[in-house]
């Protein structure tokens, strides 16, 4: 092993050269390397105006109006609308616990029991008409891919089917927007269920 190293290092020396010195802090006689007088700003032999102006240089196209790239080129990932604020669904889920008399985190927990499936089937119904995608009422109700579309689904079928459960729906919306328009200054536009 050290004798392939002895005949690498070897075949190193024999191709290497001195490096040559820059022309910027030339060197001295003595061996010693200049002082470099130059101020902040010049260049390599250019003045310091002449760095300073942009004579000569020319914009890239597109940016003779409008932001210029870079902030484009962010601003067209950005959505045209902001995210809906959590914390309203978080109150809309909040108001459902406590308007059904179901433990806090039981919207959001697993239970199949129906009385708590109706509940997080209505307020699936209410955030998606209040505007918030699928994967956003997901995150929000804790579930797993397709359960929004499935609350959807299902709360649609049985609100066409049985009147009494279309009036409840109706009902916490009424509830609903009493307990939200007072503890905020927007109000509350009423969804529930299409009139």
């Amino acid at each position: 092993m050290a004798s392939k190293r002895k005949k690498s290092d070897e075949n190193n020396q024999q191709g290497t050269t001195t490096r040559k010195r820059s022309r910027v802090q030339p060197s001295l006689p003595s061996g010693e390397r200049a002082v470099d007088n130059r101020e902040y700003g010049e260049g390599y032999g250019s003045s310091r105006e002449g760095l300073r102006s942009n004579e000569g240089a020319s914009n890239a196209e597109g940016q003779s109006e409008g932001l210029p790239d870079t902030v484009e080129g962010t601003l067209r990932k950005v959505p045209e609308n902001p995210p809906l604020p959590l914390y309203e669904a978080n109150q809309i889920i909040q108001a459902a616990e406590g308007y059904w008399g179901l433990k806090p985190g039981s919207i959001r927990g697993k239970s199949r029991q129906f009385h708590i499936v109706w509940a997080r089937y209505i307020v699936c119904s209410i955030l998606h008409r209040k505007g918030y995608g699928l994967g956003s009422i997901e995150l929000v109700v804790d579930k797993a891919n397709g359960a929004a579309r499935h609350a959807l689904n299902q709360f649609d079928a049985i609100t066409k089917t049985y009147s009494k459960y279309r009036e409840q729906a109706v009902q916490f919306d009424r509830y609903l927007w009493k307990k939200v328009t007072a503890n905020s200054r927007e109000g509350y536009r009423s969804v529930a269920v299409n009139r």
